[in-house]
């Protein structure tokens, strides 16, 4: 099924939001399409968290709209709220309540009452194997259970959209594993989710389309596999040399014909390069008194997409917007 055949879920037209001289969202438009996964991936600062204010309803766009299909009464904050779930980066549960008095509190603040709500706490314990603690106060919880929980409150009312903001910021591997099994969880079960990142392997693995952000603005948006592809007859060279690669070495080496990305860190060296340029590299890099230690080579990745198309790298952005706070 092509795009223009999916139920759209929300729209975005040429969205703009700004801050004094800061515009934080510059133009953005795109759709989220029922069942789908969709990654918004870039730097801290991109204005990934502010799109999601808008989205729902936290902040008010300058200029540019939001559409929500089928939604009646999408003109007014609360009824668009009672169609989204929301999962902060920080856990969200209420620490002296039961697991299951967590669920039902915020079901009756969605308006679930009765046995409606009775059937969607059971039907949510089992979907994220919290049965055996719906007694339990929240606080005695474990921390994957904890964020189990986390999640299960923001699908507690079978919201159109579940917004996940950043959810693997700061965790350990263990944690973040969890995080993903349960998107996958939700993908499985044909959910409707909206993710931002800056973890370009997170977005690959996780997400069926990927909007690209920088800067405020969608500089490139497709399936993981059609952003790479666009790069295909790129190739991504990993050296480990013998000596120190100069800052003055990677300069040159990025002016050589059919190298697109170069970069070093002490004695690693990637070079992002033409597929038939590969051994020419090679030959350039022995001639400057490199020795070559080791080599690997693999297609490109969405790091390299990143690159390719905002000419940094996505942890200087990150370093960059670390050191302006």
């Amino acid at each position: 099924m092509n795009s223009g055949e999916r139920d759209v879920i929300l729209r975005v037209e040429n969205l703009c939001k700004r801050y004094g001289s800061i515009t934080a969202v510059d133009g953005i438009s795109f759709a989220i399409y029922r069942g789908e996964v969709l990654g918004f991936l870039g730097p801290n600062g991109a204005g990934k968290s502010t799109a999601i204010d808008l989205i729902t309803t936290l902040q008010q766009p300058d200029s540019g709209r939001i559409t929500y299909p089928g939604l009646a009464s999408a003109s007014k904050p609360h009824a668009i709220r009672q169609h989204i779930g929301i999962v902060p980066q920080e856990l969200a549960i209420y620490g002296n309540l039961t697991v299951r008095d967590n669920l039902l509190y915020i079901g009756q603040m969605y308006g679930l009452s009765g046995q409606q709500l009775k059937e969607r706490i059971t039907v949510l314990l089992g979907e994220f194997d919290l049965m055996d603690k719906a007694g339990a106060r929240a606080r005695t919880l474990s921390g994957g259970q904890k964020r189990r929980l986390n999640f299960a409150l923001s699908d507690n009312h079978a919201p159109s959209l579940i917004v996940l903001d950043e959810p693997t910021v700061g965790l350990d591997p263990n944690a973040r594993l969890l995080v993903w099994q349960i998107i996958q969880g939700f993908r499985q079960l044909g959910k409707t989710v909206l993710l931002t990142t800056h973890y370009m392997e997170e977005a690959d693995a996780l997400c069926d389309r990927i909007l690209l952000i920088d800067r405020g603005k969608i500089v490139a948006q497709g399936t993981p596999a059609e952003l790479k592809s666009g790069l295909s007859d790129k190739v991504v060279l990993d050296y480990q040399l013998g000596s120190l690669a100069s800052p003055q070495l990677v300069e040159e080496l990025r002016q050589q014909p059919g190298v697109k990305q170069a970069s070093s860190d002490g004695t690693s060296l990637k070079l992002v390069v033409g597929r038939n340029q590969a051994e020419a590299a090679k030959r350039w890099l022995a001639g400057c008194g490199l020795t070559i230690n080791e080599m690997h080579s693999a297609d490109v990745s969405l790091e390299e997409v990143f690159v390719h198309f905002t000419g940094r790298k996505l942890a200087e952005e990150d370093k960059e917007a670390a050191e302006e706070k």
